[in-house]
């Protein structure tokens, strides 16, 4: 993940419903399941729709479905 990914999906007309998927699509190769995107959906909304983002994708990168323990 890079902050200019980040930027760029932010500062995109997107809707926050496709950037969620596109997010779950680079981290985990898979698209969202239904109670996932509304979760996602629910800390999306903000002021600082940068800061939303990366809030999202540090989100996903903490989940254990990310985590590799050896």
């Amino acid at each position: 993940m890079t902050a200019g990914r980040v930027a760029r999906l932010a500062a995109s007309d997107m809707a926050n419903a496709e950037i969620i998927d596109e997010a779950y699509l680079l981290m985990f190769s898979r698209r969202p399941t239904a109670e996932e995107s509304k979760k996602a959906a629910a800390s999306l909304p903000s002021k600082d729709r940068r800061l939303s983002v990366e809030d999202l994708f540090w989100a996903l990168l903490n989940t254990p479905e990310f985590s590799f323990i050896d």
